[in-house]
């Protein structure tokens, strides 16, 4: 008996195209993935706390590579990394000036706690050099998280006075300081105006549960500040070209029973700040699995902040739309975050040794 193969030239095809769609399918996350996400900094020693320069090409940030956290500037232009200051103490939080020339950062050097120190900088010819630096505050206690006003007269920080931190704004020519909170306040960002101050408080149950709030300096006393955010731990707000950039934990990653600083940090925006308190159905654009923090705006629209992703802390930036696609209401958006949460969950959860699937699409 004799056997007689045909040869089914559509069968063949569609067999053909299966094989290419099921190799789509692993490859398109990735692939976008990749496109999405992009590593600024690669170091086995952590990055933390990104910021740009307001022309956009160059990107402040502290890394304790030398020992100790210092100030580093990365030319985003030519890759070249500069370290722009060599103290035995930490030095955190880098801003920059609106005139592009001086960053303001957090330095332990005089006082272990922190003072804001400014360092004027020589940026000519793609070169990196301090020109000088200046101690602004001097008072006991800890003073963190400087931003300039838009005049570039005025920087904006929170400090721990009387035993309570709140948020202040210090007068670059005069040095007089001035409260703009009470009641609690930290993490600072003064809005492209000028006229208002976004601020983290903590709540006071006892619970570690914190919520955004802006000061409006344009209103009478008493009546300047309103909440941003409702969540059980949102923090470090930054204003931005669509709002309100701002980290929030929204899972319990590490089980043990309530939402804390040691869970997984996302990135949400909040719109419509000025006109609704709270601002109505913030959307989420990354998904929380890892840690995400400290974002800052870019020119470009892309979005820089540190991160675990990569399973160590480095500088990443996204694009403005954020990894996750937007949906027609907050209800659909939720739903989404959460699917693409569990199934990068299930991607990152390769033992040792055991080769993972790629990362879900968006």
């Amino acid at each position: 008996m004799r056997t007689t193969i045909i040869f089914a030239p559509r069968a063949f095809r569609l067999c053909i195209l299966h094989f290419a769609l099921c190799a789509l399918h692993f490859a398109l996350p990735v692939l976008l993935f990749a496109q999405t996400f992009r590593r600024e900094t690669i170091h086995p020693d952590a990055d933390l706390a990104p910021a740009i320069s307001p022309d956009g090409r160059w990107l402040a940030f502290a890394s304790n590579r030398a020992g100790n956290y210092d100030i580093y500037v990365k030319d985003l232009r030519t890759g070249r990394q500069t370290q722009i200051t060599r103290e035995t103490a930490d030095d955190l939080n880098p801003a920059w000036s609106p005139d592009n020339r001086r960053i303001a950062y957090v330095s332990r050097q005089e006082d272990p706690e922190g003072d804001v120190v400014i360092a004027d900088l020589d940026l000519r010819e793609g070169r990196v050099a301090v020109l000088k630096t200046t101690r602004v505050t001097t008072e006991a206690g800890r003073e963190d998280f400087p931003a300039f006003l838009p005049d570039g007269q005025q920087v904006v920080y929170s400090a721990v006075r009387g035993g309570k931190e709140n948020v202040y704004v210090r007068d670059l020519r005069t040095g007089a300081e001035q409260a703009v909170t009470a009641d609690g306040g930290t993490q600072p960002d003064a809005s492209p105006a000028g006229d208002r101050i976004l601020f983290t408080q903590v709540g006071s149950d006892g619970l570690g549960t914190a919520s955004i709030f802006c000061a409006d300096l344009s209103r009478p006393a008493g009546q300047q500040v309103f909440r941003v955010t409702s969540g059980a731990l949102d923090g470090f707000p930054r204003w931005g070209p669509d709002g309100v950039v701002f980290c929030r934990v929204t899972r319990d990653a590490n089980r043990n029973g309530v939402l804390d600083v040691e869970d997984g940090w996302g990135l949400w925006v909040a719109s419509d700040v000025e006109n609704t308190h709270p601002a109505p159905h913030p959307v989420q654009m990354t998904p929380g699995v890892r840690t995400d923090l400290l974002p800052r705006w870019a020119r470009d629209g892309r979005l820089f902040f540190a991160s675990d992703r990569g399973r160590n802390f480095d500088i990443w930036s996204v694009a403005v739309e954020g990894v996750l696609v937007r949906e027609r209401d907050a209800e659909a958006q939720f739903r989404r975050a959460e699917e693409r949460e569990r199934r990068v969950g299930e991607w990152e959860g390769g033992g040792v040794g055991e080769q993972a699937p790629p990362p879900p699409p968006p």
